[in-house]
């Protein structure tokens, strides 16, 4: 219910497939909220910081992002470290920006690192001062990692029971295409295809090896990838981690429904997955299988799973039964007499940037 909610939100703030309608953005948000949905936490907040129902209320927006830094929303975290270090929404504080920065920055924030370290607290806080925010910091981490494990724990058994009344008929997989498929986008090269996920605004997650060989890079909404200029955008690289064939593409006017992305480190093996993207050229599919295992290789970590990896569908995000992205889809052995052997790289990766 939370991610339908939030969708509903999103649809009437872009006006895709209904009338633009701010205000009911914002009811469908603070629906979502209910339902604990972190996500449609921080979009509240940001609703209220910039006004977008209608009502600008920035000491509400501090609330709302609180309440999802507080359960681990990564960009809600940062977000606080830059209303306290400015004094927007909230008095003052330059210990306490130090504090939610220094979280964001262990949940692998960028742009909380980068504050930490381009800032001189030093003339701000005392030694005393940032030793005690450090020492909170680690306090508050360690508060936020016990919640999500026991909202994991409770969404397990929640999903558990929802199974169990479920009627035969309920397709988890229909159910997680159409959470997801928004989210999903085709990636062309000038040579090829792959796929991509819309991770945030402007913003997708891909394999190197999808745009590397190409000169222009063209993405295109899944629902409409065809020849048809209005669905095609220009997208140019601006992450690219060759070793672990993670690129993120910064593609200007693509709005698409932002993902949940779930942490690699609650992953259990043999639990559900998904994988979406556009395999040799069709229209986008879905595959499922299991987590088979979780791995590592000279310091990167990968998802092994049976679901079925094409080409064309690398890139593409492997997803769990709840429709949270936990990997981008990137590779699979071939070797004569092996099968169901594929590799996705953690989704968590497009957290740091």
């Amino acid at each position: 219910m939370p991610l339908a909610q939030r969708y509903l939100g999103f649809a009437y703030n872009n006006g895709e497939g209904i009338a633009q309608d701010k205000r009911e953005a914002m009811r469908w948000y603070r629906k979502a909220k209910w339902h604990e949905d972190l996500n449609s936490l921080y979009l509240e907040g940001f609703g209220y910081w910039y006004g977008l129902g209608g009502v600008k209320d920035k000491r509400k927006a501090m609330r709302s992002y609180r309440k999802a830094a507080e359960r681990g929303h990564v960009r809600a975290q940062t977000q606080l470290g830059d209303a306290y270090w400015t004094g927007e929404g909230v008095i003052e504080d330059e210990r306490e920006a130090y504090i939610w920065y220094s979280i964001a920055k262990a949940n692998g924030d960028k742009t909380a690192a980068d504050n930490l370290r381009e800032k001189n607290w030093r003339n701000y806080l005392s030694q005393a001062e940032i030793r005690s925010g450090q020492k909170e910091a680690a306090r508050r981490l360690d508060a936020i990692e016990n919640r999500e494990e026991e909202a994991t724990e409770k969404s397990a058994v929640g999903a558990n029971i929802n199974l169990a009344l479920a009627p035969k008929s309920a397709n988890i997989a229909e159910r997680v295409f159409e959470n997801a498929w928004r989210s999903v986008v085709v990636v062309h090269n000038g040579d090829g295809q792959g796929s991509g996920v819309i991770i945030r605004p402007n913003i997708v997650a891909t394999n190197c090896h999808v745009v590397d060989a190409g000169d222009r890079i063209v993405v295109y909404k899944a629902d409409n990838r065809r020849a048809d200029t209005d669905s095609a955008f220009a997208a140019t690289i601006s992450h690219s981690d060759e070793d672990k064939d993670f690129c993120l593409l910064d593609v200007d006017g693509l709005w698409g429904v932002p993902i949940t992305v779930r942490k690699y480190g609650t992953l259990k093996v043999g639990e559900d997955v998904y994988g979406l993207g556009a395999p040799h050229g069709y229209d986008l599919s879905i595959s499922s299988g299991i987590v088979s295992q979780l791995r590592s290789n000279d310091g990167n970590r990968y998802i092994q799973t049976d679901a079925a990896i094409s080409p064309g569908s690398s890139g593409g995000g492997l997803f769990d039964s709840e429709g949270s992205l936990v990997g981008i889809m990137t590779s699979k052995i071939t070797n004569k007499g092996v099968e169901g052997i594929g590799f996705a790289i953690p989704a968590d990766l497009a957290l740091g940037y």
